[in-house]
């Protein structure tokens, strides 16, 4: 809890700690208005299968290892991933880390990503 209410107490210095800070300082916009343009989305799955244009949707491995858990087996990150694949006859990956991979783990997550691309 400290973290997300004091990170500049808990969290060594660079750039994880320069987001966070920035994040929680800015609580009231994030959950008013940044998190309700997403949380109620539906994408239209047959119009993106329409479209021809490849898609590949992908779970952090941190994620998947939480979906894995027998308290955890509603994951809502992991579950509608592979769903949403399997519906478009997309590929699902699994990269490494979790939601905050690209900066926690950059050089294996850019070759995940690289490799992706490549077989899209």
């Amino acid at each position: 809890m400290a973290v997300l209410l004091r990170p500049g107490t808990v969290l060594a210095r660079g750039p994880y700690r320069d987001l966070i800070q920035r994040l929680t300082g800015n609580w009231e916009y994030l959950t008013r208005f940044e998190m309700q343009s997403f949380m109620g989305y539906l994408p239209d799955l047959d119009l993106i299968a329409a479209s021809r244009i490849p898609v590949a949707l992908t779970a952090g491995t941190d994620t998947i290892a939480l979906a894995e858990r027998a308290d955890l087996r509603h994951d809502l990150f992991h579950r509608p991933c592979t769903a949403i694949a399997a519906r478009l006859g997309a590929e699902f990956a699994e990269f490494p880390g979790g939601h905050l991979a690209p900066m926690e783990f950059p050089a294996p997550f850019a070759a995940s990503l690289r490799d992706v691309f490549g077989r899209l």
